[in-house]
């Protein structure tokens, strides 16, 4: 590891970008990083134990855009998550899709999902109520 001119080893701790949790690891960045490390970051889409035993409650639906949200996000498969998910049954997801469709989510235990479709599922409540935490929390 390079060391940071002015910060060292330039320690973060890592954070897990679904629950936006501290994950107890801390992180070395030396020179990886230009300035002063931030107190807490984001590197990668692993989540966290707490999140990972949430995730295999069932299955889980992924809220992707087909942009990036931040400048330098990564992709994941193609597609950039926005930090939203459901974890679902299988009998929640047999309701809502087609059997055939179904039948691969179960397999692979995941799938992404776009906002607009986890509109029109159900995972959001109604437009008037989405407006309205648009407007408060975004």
């Amino acid at each position: 590891m390079k060391l940071h001119k002015d910060h060292g080893v330039n320690p973060t701790m890592r954070q897990c970008f679904w629950c936006k949790e501290s994950t107890g690891e801390i992180l070395l960045l030396g020179n990886a990083f230009k300035g002063e490390a931030p107190m807490y970051m984001v590197t990668d889409y692993n989540p966290c134990d707490q999140c990972m035993k949430n995730f295999d409650q069932g299955i889980l639906l992924i809220e992707v855009s087909k942009t990036p949200l931040t400048e330098k996000q990564p992709d994941l498969s193609g597609a950039y998550p926005t930090g939203s998910y459901w974890v679902v049954t299988e009998d929640a997801i047999k309701r809502m899709l087609q059997e055939s469709i179904a039948e691969d989510i179960f397999q692979a235990r995941k799938a992404f999902i776009t906002k607009q479709d986890a509109i029109k599922l159900g995972l959001y409540p109604d437009e008037e109520a989405m407006q309205y935490f648009e407007k408060v929390h975004c």
